[in-house]
């Protein structure tokens, strides 16, 4: 009979713990996507504001009037590459960055995302293309810092392991009181 008990008991901890395991994995993988999508949108809404206020001359050169007020919350930062590969903007926030906030980006035909590390930051940058007629005259790039995210990951991380831990342990616990019990 006891041995009857402790399949089941097995049973119902391995299926609860490959309940629980699914769900936090779902969990992760939702909270990831709107995260990372909340962090797009704002990025391609400063595109946005900033194409609103570039002017393209006869020569076909780029002009920003000035750089859109930005809301406190998007936490962006902007640069405007003309079409010679000369910095023709750049938001404040960046202060003496010269380097493009994504090398590879600076090539691109179509909007792109891509994750970067600029001196130990983590950002997401969307590189936009600049387009007149039917030529590139520049590239936008916008970028947000990740760093936030980073953290809401690592923080759910530690809970996580800590809760499969305690499952572990209460577990463990359930199995030595049971094996205790079926000895004579």
């Amino acid at each position: 009979m006891s041995s009857l008990r402790l399949r089941f008991t097995m049973l119902y901890s391995t299926l609860m713990g490959g309940i629980l395991l699914v769900f936090g994995v779902a969990v992760f993988f939702i909270i990831n996507y709107i995260l990372i999508n909340q962090v797009d949108n704002m990025l391609a809404s400063v595109v946005q504001d900033v194409v609103k206020v570039t002017q393209v001359d006869s020569m076909g050169e780029i002009n920003m009037l000035s750089l859109p007020r930005l809301s406190m919350n998007s936490n962006a930062y902007i640069q405007l590459w003309g079409r010679d590969g000369e910095l023709k903007s750049t938001s404040p926030s960046l202060g003496l960055l010269k380097d493009s906030l994504d090398p590879t980006g600076r090539q691109a035909v179509t909007p792109e995302y891509r994750d970067v590390t600029i001196e130990g930051v983590h950002l997401r940058v969307l590189s936009a293309p600049l387009i007149s007629g039917n030529r590139i005259i520049g590239v936008l790039q916008v970028a947000g810092n990740m760093g936030v995210i980073d953290t809401t990951r690592s923080r759910g991380g530690i809970m996580s392991r800590f809760h499969a831990a305690s499952g572990h342990a209460v577990i463990a616990d359930q199995d030595l009181s049971l094996a205790f019990m079926s000895t004579p």
